[in-house]
């Protein structure tokens, strides 16, 4: 028997490409040479200058100068994947930049998502500057509860900005200004604060989580996306995370074979959202922070029961 195939997409032409791979392309939004090769061929140098994205080089001004008085610093997170890991990265490249920071997750049953008041109030006898990773773009009486608290805020966020922002000291977005990509996840614009904060050669080894983020998140691989992903996955095969490398291990992910976006999808970012879905992210935040292989191992199980649970309920 005769079998028809019919095209879903209209034929399109690319110079250098195969009309099949043309459309296939096209259909993915990339039209010309330029972007099908950088679709094709991912590769670092493909980032794109961190200081571009708007309100970076004041969240900088900022870090420096209270890094300069001593000050302390709070990331404010989320308790999903995406929030965990940009807080983590973000503590990271403070600490590196001199700051000393410390990371809050709200517990999703009791405070849901986003800042919230109480959070603020106690938050601002510990520290004085809070700096919100994948959330609080919607936040203005929050923001403006800080600073007359006496806190300096800075708002780094992916999710879609209110027609009027909150009068924060820096907002950090990569959908505001003239970045060349709108379409990072919480986790990415933290990993491109760290690159400007530490440079990008520095920065190569936070790009695991900033995969991960993706990926959990399902964000386009396209763009930068596409570059965090491919060399994310690369890190995280190699990652020095104990945390990470025994979630792996429970998961069934062979990090001598390759560690890949389906794996990671669908066998690590669900154990460590479940931990926020049925009880705190907590032991998933430790889980990505600890240095010690023992701790790491049984967080790595806890999660991974956690997660059996989840899917029978």
């Amino acid at each position: 028997m005769s079998q028809v195939f019919v095209l879903r997409t209209q034929p399109f032409s690319l110079p250098g490409y195969p009309d099949w791979m043309a459309s296939l392309l096209h259909a993915r939004g990339i039209e010309t040479p330029e972007a099908a090769y950088a679709f094709l061929h991912p590769d670092l140098s493909m980032l794109h200058n961190p200081l571009l994205m708007h309100g970076m080089q004041q969240a900088l001004n900022v870090i420096h100068e209270a890094q300069a008085q001593g000050h302390r610093a709070i990331v404010y997170g989320d308790y999903d994947v995406d929030g965990l890991c940009a807080a983590t990265i973000m503590r990271h490249a403070l600490n590196h930049a001199g700051l000393q920071a410390d990371i809050y997750i709200p517990d999703r049953h009791t405070e849901g998502y986003g800042v919230n008041e109480d959070a603020v109030r106690e938050l601002a006898q510990k520290a004085q500057l809070l700096i919100t990773v994948d959330c609080g773009i919607g936040n203005r009486a929050e923001v403006e509860l800080a600073q007359a608290l006496a806190m300096r805020v800075i708002l780094t966020d992916h999710h879609t900005p209110p027609a009027q922002l909150p009068a924060a000291d820096a907002v950090v977005h990569p959908m505001l200004g003239e970045y060349p990509f709108g379409q990072l996840c919480g986790a990415g614009v933290a990993y491109k604060m760290a690159c400007a904060l530490m440079g990008n050669d520095r920065a190569q080894a936070l790009l695991d989580l900033a995969a991960l983020a993706t990926i959990a998140d399902m964000m386009p691989l396209l763009d930068e996306n596409r570059v965090i992903t491919m060399f994310g996955l690369q890190e995280m095969a190699r990652t020095a995370r104990p945390g990470l490398r025994a979630l792996m291990e429970v998961a069934g992910v062979d990090r001598d074979g390759e560690v890949t976006a389906d794996r990671v999808g669908f066998a690590i970012a669900p154990r460590l959202n479940a931990a926020g879905r049925l009880s705190t992210a907590q032991d998933a935040l430790r889980l990505l922070n600890t240095r010690d292989e023992t701790e790491a191992r049984a967080l790595a199980q806890d999660l991974d029961a956690i997660n059996q649970e989840r899917r029978q309920v």
